[in-house]
């Protein structure tokens, strides 16, 4: 489908998590790069199309309560599943259908593009010279990685690289600078094994975790999306969804660890098959014609959010809420924080 290229296309970002802090929303960027002509506004009332990250959660929700008319879209690089009485379309994670409101969007695979090549040799084993990294900043995330952290490091010390649960000497760049992602690369390089342990299960949210990992040719230790199969080639790495516990699937780290074939064997394996390959093309192709949709329609034609009583009461108590989700969330991180750091 043709892209539109007219100026009509008034977009705003209002509560992006990148721009927030500084950076470069890749989102928008990848969308610019697709060829899409947008006039991206500061101002929320000068745009005809919003937007929004759940990052945010009391922002979002005032946005959503307070600019009705705008065409409000949601988009997420979190594990957050979107609320269509809030939104008119959504970007997400999910493997649902909801018409033309809704498309599956692999955010991190699809907007970064990292090429997952490789070429192993018997030599590649010299570079890898340790064991196991750990590079988490976020103390909050689900019980399940601290405590495969742990469980490991009984067997050999885990090196664990960023702010939490730190237990090496040097830095790497901090968890939201541009340089992120290169560093944990180059840091992930000289291990044998990444835990690649999302921050929380969800069907069809896989990020950066298991893509830096591959791109170091590491042998990642993935937690997270049960569908991880469907993107990765099962044979290229650990998925503890595969294992009846944890105890099981250290004995299989325990077992490459001690044999140099089969953990080469492993690691020689490709990435992605031909097959998964051509499902992310297709995922992007069906995103492009997603967003075609919203932006060759008339503005007034393409609201989809239901109106009317009980739908104005839903959106005006939820986000009289929102204060209150936000706040319980702040001190929860924090709280858990401070625990974390003087228990460990």
């Amino acid at each position: 489908m043709k892209r539109i290229n007219k100026e009509s296309i008034k977009i705003s970002f209002p509560n992006s998590p990148f721009l927030k802090s500084g950076r470069p929303d890749p989102f928008l960027e990848y969308l610019i790069k697709e060829g899409f002509n947008f006039k991206v506004e500061e101002e929320i009332p000068d745009a005809n199309y919003i937007f929004l990250y759940p990052n945010r959660i009391d922002e979002m929700l005032n946005i959503c309560k307070n600019y009705k008319d705008k065409i409000l879209i949601f988009i997420t690089s979190e594990s957050v599943t979107p609320d269509f009485n809030l939104f008119d379309y959504a970007i997400g994670y999910d493997q649902i259908s909801f018409g033309d409101r809704y498309c599956q969007f692999s955010f991190q695979a699809q907007v970064f593009n990292y090429k997952l090549e490789k070429n192993i040799t018997k030599s590649s084993l010299d570079e890898k010279k340790k064991f196991c990294n750990f590079l988490y900043s976020n103390p909050n995330s689900h019980k399940n990685r601290d405590i495969f952290f742990h469980q490991l490091s009984k067997y050999k010390k885990v090196d664990s690289l960023g702010q939490h649960l730190k237990n090496v000497s040097h830095d790497v760049s901090k968890r939201h600078s541009n340089n992120f992602f290169a560093d944990s690369v180059n840091e992930k390089l000289a291990y044998k094994f990444s835990i690649s342990f999302e921050n929380a299960s969800h069907n069809g949210y896989n990020t950066e975790k298991i893509i830096s990992s591959m791109v170091a040719n590491t042998i990642p230790v993935f937690w997270g999306d049960k569908d991880i199969n469907r993107y990765y080639n099962s044979e290229s790495f650990i998925n503890c969804h595969e294992y009846d516990s944890f105890d099981q699937v250290i004995e299989k780290i325990i077992d490459l660890d001690n044999d140099d074939d089969k953990y080469l064997e492993m690691l020689s394996k490709r990435w992605k098959t031909p097959e998964q390959i051509e499902l992310l093309e297709n995922q992007k192709s069906d995103f492009l014609n997603f967003l075609n949709n919203i932006f060759n329609q008339p503005i007034q034609d393409a609201q989809r959010k239901p109106a009317g009583t009980f739908n104005d009461f839903y959106t005006k108590r939820i986000g009289s809420a929102s204060n209150r989700i936000d706040n319980y969330y702040k001190k929860l991180h924090h709280w858990g924080y401070l625990f974390k750091k003087k228990f460990k």
